[in-house]
């Protein structure tokens, strides 16, 4: 494992004073991120005093955040309140809350769309992912993104591929263009006729002179799997180690361990991709205490490095010219 040379990072705010140099603005005044949206599967329970998603193969809950008419969508998908569902879900992460029944949670889910919701589908989680779709009925269609192709199958008749030519994507609509036609999607929500599955997306193909209209949905793919692993490095000056895993499920956890026997030091919290070459790491539970510490690392090929963390509402620099963590292969 390559050797990083830094000072024992913030572990909570008594060991500040040694590690770190006065505090600047206030998260208030200097936000230290922007948090961009990621798409999480999962299952999803709803009822009035209980809002909770748990992510494909992960024990983590969250505590979904839904406004009034989401939360009557979800409802809609199901037989009686608190049955799982089914979800794909557009959204963020943030700090869960501190007290009370919500301070269970790793973290709250913050649900600008759902991109699909199925009450026939709760153990869809075992599927592989799926690309960009839409469908429709009467007459029956199907048409999907794959590879810059757009592959469309109408009725009983084989599948025809046809290259993209253009497309224009933005956070409310999406327009597909080929030779033929065109696939326009709307960020609307959408259930097809006869069916239990909700979309979260309105489309309309046009083929050749036929137009179709029907529901769609995005790919379920997590763009931001890439940094799935265990991220560490050994002090020069110390017998301190630090590992930082990133789970695919979005949980987090930073581990500090001694060479000399001293018991490790373990905090738990969440992560998510802010850009291409940025990734948020919030922690909230230090040795399983309550307590809120932000670091975003920069991605330089399989290395993250931050020079700043945040604790509470402080931003603090890290000494010795920050922290750089290895990925480590398997």
């Amino acid at each position: 494992m390559k050797r990083s040379k830094f000072l024992i990072p913030l572990l909570a705010v008594a060991l500040l004073q040694g590690c770190t140099s006065s505090p600047s603005k206030t998260s208030s005044e200097q936000p230290l991120s922007k948090i961009e949206p990621t798409i999480l599967r999962g299952t999803a329970t709803i009822g009035a005093q209980t809002r909770l998603f748990t992510p494909c193969g992960s024990q983590a809950q969250f505590q979904l955040q839904i406004s009034d008419e989401q939360y009557k969508s979800a409802l809609s998908q199901t037989q009686k309140s608190y049955e799982p569902v089914y979800a794909e879900v557009i959204g963020y992460l943030t700090i869960p809350s501190q007290t009370g029944y919500n301070a269970d949670y790793r973290a709250k889910l913050h649900v600008l769309r759902f991109n699909t919701i199925d009450s026939n589908q709760v153990g869809q989680c075992s599927s592989t992912t799926d690309n960009t779709m839409a469908l429709g009925t009467e007459p029956n269609w199907k048409a999907a993104i794959s590879h810059n192709q757009l592959l469309i199958q109408t009725g009983n008749a084989p599948v025809k591929a046809f290259d993209l030519t253009n497309k224009q994507i933005s956070a409310e609509q999406r327009n597909y263009q080929f030779s033929n036609g065109q696939l326009k999607m709307k960020a609307i929500e959408c259930q097809p006729k006869n069916s239990d599955t909700l979309y979260g997306w309105l489309a309309s193909l046009t083929l050749d002179s036929d137009t179709y209209q029907g529901c769609a949905k995005l790919s379920n793919y997590d763009a931001s799997s890439q940094y799935i692993g265990t991220y560490s490095a050994q002090s020069t000056t110390s017998d301190l180690s630090t590992s930082l895993t990133l789970n695919r499920d979005h949980s987090a956890e930073t581990r500090y361990s001694y060479s000399n026997g001293e018991p490790s030091l373990v905090e738990q919290g969440f992560w998510q991709k802010l850009s291409d070459d940025k990734i948020q790491v919030i922690m909230t539970l230090h040795q399983q205490q309550y307590l809120v510490t932000e670091r975003v690392f920069t991605v330089r090929g399989k290395t993250l490095f931050t020079d700043k963390e945040k604790v509470g509402n402080k931003l603090y620099p890290i000494s010795q010219g920050g922290l750089s963590l290895f990925k480590e292969s398997h």
